[in-house]
This record gives C-alpha cells, structure tokens and sequence, in this order.
C-alpha cells in the first residue's frame, strides 16, 4: 500500500500539467482578377513570371523556408516547424496567387512563441490595351481583383496572444500607382479570446491608359500568423495537484495506523 501511494503521489507531481493553447489559421487568396478597357482588347505578355515564398520559424528552434519562381506557369512553396506552417502560391496563367499560415501552440511549461512569417504568392508582368485603330487616348480601364479568405484566432486562458494579417497590392509603376488596389487588415487579440473573419470582397479601380503601350504590373498576396504562450507564473491548483495532495495525507494516516497497530501488539504479548 505504501509503496502503491507513494509511486502514485510521485507520477501526479511530476507530470507537467497541461498548459495554454494558442491557435491562429490566416488564409487570402485573389480568385479573380480582371481588366477591361473601355475600347480595343487586353494582351497580356509573356513572360509573366510567378513567385511563391514561405518563411517559418519557432522559438523552439524550428525554422524552415522556401522560394519558388517560374515563368508562364504555376508555382507553390510550402514550409513548416512543429508550430507553425506556411504555403504560397500563384499561376501566371490564370492571373491568381494566394497565401496561408498558421500557428499551433499545445500546453507548453515554458515560455513559447512562434511565428510563421512572409508567405506570399506574386505575379510580375506586363499588359497592354491593344487597339489596331490606334483609338482615341487615353482609354478608361477598369480593374477588378476578388479575394476569398479567412481570419481565426484563439488564446485560452493561459496565451500570451495570437495576430493575423492579410495583405493584397496590385502596382502599376509605370503610372505612379503603387499600389493602385491595395487591402489590409490586421486582427489581434490577447489572452483567453477569440476572434474570426471571413473575406469576400471585390476591389475595384479605373485608370486612363494609353492603346499599344506596354504597362508593368506586380501582384501580391500575403498571409501573416503570429502566437505566443507561456505556463502561468503562479499555478492554479489543479484536480492533478489535489489527488495528489489527498494520497500523501492517505500515504500519512495508512503509515500512523500500523504504527499504532505494532505498538498494540507488543504490548498484549507481554
């Protein structure tokens, strides 16, 4: 009985107890992205060149990267520790990128934190407005990018913090326009929260362009999560930490009664 209790008081106080969690999925992905003039037809020329980066790392020592580029096709770089995880992407052909992080944080007894930072897709290029009639200049042309995606945050009780950023830029250098449509919106939140977002929304814009000009467009796409936790400075007495406070006062009581019972037998035998 004794040793039982005492292996069973050992394994409960030297167990870690579980600690705080910390969850953070960011994701933006352009699904579409159109431009129409107001006369004459869209070309656009090759190359178009796609790019994809993921940089991921973790206070626990983990840390990964990877860069991917290719022209007039589609590109994905992926990366990941054991908390945090990355993936860009982006196809020249059909004119999409997209990027998506993410942060899990288990019960961890020491300071923790992480970050998967710089997933991107890119798209860098040239377009024109080709009219054979040479038209009338400049020539209105309407841009329109529509993006999905999705913002999720969560700390318990003991998380330090969870942050989420997505961020979208269309540049048109060659007019000054940098960035012509551009989208940003970070979330954040402290300990024991939760937060959500989901996007679905169109951005729009006209520029004045000249027909059978050549104009440079960059196109990016990015998707930011960042986390931190840590074991609380003064514990909170657990279920764990009160059985086991029950089995060393069980442990005592069990130990005095044979005490007692030995000292009752030496003396009716005498």
């Amino acid at each position: 009985m004794r040793i039982a209790a005492f292996f069973l008081v050992s394994v409960l106080m030297t167990v870690p107890a579980l600690q705080a969690g910390v969850i953070v999925s960011t994701n933006l992905g352009l699904t579409s992205l159109t431009i129409s003039p107001s006369t004459g037809s869209l070309e656009i020329l090759s190359p178009v060149t796609a790019s994809a980066f993921v940089s991921v790392f973790d206070s626990l020592g983990g840390a990964g990267s990877d860069f991917e580029t290719v022209n007039d096709d589609a590109i994905t770089a992926t990366a990941a520790t054991a908390l945090a995880n990355g993936n860009g992407a982006a196809s020249a052909t059909a004119l999409t990128a997209s990027a998506s992080s993410g942060v899990t944080i288990p019960g961890l007894d020491a300071e923790a934190g992480t970050n998967a930072s710089g997933p991107y897709g890119s798209l860098a290029g040239t377009f024109q407005i080709t009219d054979p009639n040479g038209g009338v200049n400049p020539v209105s042309v309407d841009f329109a990018a529509l993006f999905t995606g999705s913002q999720s945050l969560f700390t318990d009780a003991q998380g330090i913090s969870a942050a989420s950023e997505v961020i979208f830029q269309l540049n048109l250098p060659d007019i000054g326009a940098a960035p012509f449509l551009f989208l940003d919106n970070p979330l954040s939140i402290g300990s024991n929260q939760a937060l959500s977002n989901d996007i679905n929304q169109t951005l729009t814009a006209t520029a004045a362009l000249t027909t059978n000009t050549p104009y440079s467009f960059y196109i990016e796409v990015d998707a930011e999560s960042t986390g931190a936790d840590s074991a609380p400075s003064v514990p909170e007495p657990s279920s764990r930490r009160l059985i086991a406070a029950g089995m060393i006062v069980l442990f005592a009581l069990c130990s005095l009664r044979r005490l007692r019972e030995g000292r009752a037998l030496r003396v009716s035998t005498r």
